[in-house]
């Protein structure tokens, strides 16, 4: 699954072509594309998704230690250096300009890149900057990802198939990090059910993003500041409840890059 020479290569003059656009060169100086930029496109979506299935299957089952994707070989490298290639990858597309119609599900897929892979300032201002997924995109769920990056309690206007289970985990996740519930558990079993039932009926657009959705939300529980401050610093929940409450204080903690 690693990136090979090729397409890094392939990368590199995507990320050449963004830079031209960014610098408004004269389209006849466009470096030339070694192959159709297109051909990454699997790569960077298997990488995306076998890291966020890793991620998943672990939060779902509670088990400890690190995540390696089953498919992956030793010397692959981390999850953290695999998908910041997918990142990688969907940002230069986007900022080459090279296909309009896939700029809201590039875009989603790019955020979700850099956030599971550490880099959340990164993801922060990719879906910011994004319009919301059309609610046919992974008949939902797409929508969901999108809310659970900006931190954005919802609810989610619309039908679509998986609406109802979106606002319920919405729902879940503003009540944990608001500290009205410790809902962490709940949170898991909503992400169980709905990888059980897409895994068995879902299209395999709906499978990657219901790993998305679930990989989302296992690293917003894992570097919430509730989560970590208490043990961190010796002190009871309790200690920290006034602080965690604060409109301001970041209700994430993230390593520095």
């Amino acid at each position: 699954m690693r990136p090979e020479r090729e397409s890094r290569l392939i990368l590199a003059t995507i990320q050449a072509r963004a830079k031209m656009h960014e610098y408004r060169a004269a389209e006849e100086d466009y470096v030339p594309f070694r192959r159709a930029p297109e051909t990454l496109f699997p790569l960077a979506v298997g990488i995306l998704h076998d890291a966020a299935a890793a991620i998943s299957d672990r939060f779902v089952y509670g088990e400890e230690g690190p995540v390696v994707p089953a498919a992956w070989e030793e010397d692959d490298g981390s999850i953290e250096q695999m998908v910041r290639f997918s990142a990688s990858f969907f940002d230069a597309f986007l900022e080459a300009q090279l296909r309009v119609e896939l700029t809201t599900e590039f875009s989603l897929l790019c955020a979700v890149s850099y956030y599971l892979c550490d880099s959340v300032g990164s993801a922060v201002v990719v879906a910011r900057r994004s319009e919301a997924p059309e609610l046919e995109l992974g008949h939902g769920l797409a929508r969901v990802a999108w809310h659970i990056l900006l931190g954005d309690a919802g609810p989610i206007e619309g039908a679509s198939r998986h609406t109802r289970f979106g606002n319920r985990l919405l729902n879940a996740l503003t009540r944990h990090f608001s500290l009205q519930a410790d809902a962490e558990q709940e949170i898991r079993a909503i992400c169980a059910e709905l990888r059980a039932d897409i895994y068995e009926n879902g299209s395999a657009r709906e499978v990657v993003y219901a790993d998305v959705v679930t990989a989302l939300c296992a690293r917003k529980l894992r570097n919430a500041a509730r989560t970590i401050l208490p043990p961190s610093s010796d002190l009871p929940p309790s200690s920290w409840a006034e602080a965690l409450r604060k409109p301001r204080f970041p209700t994430e903690l993230w390593p520095a890059c």
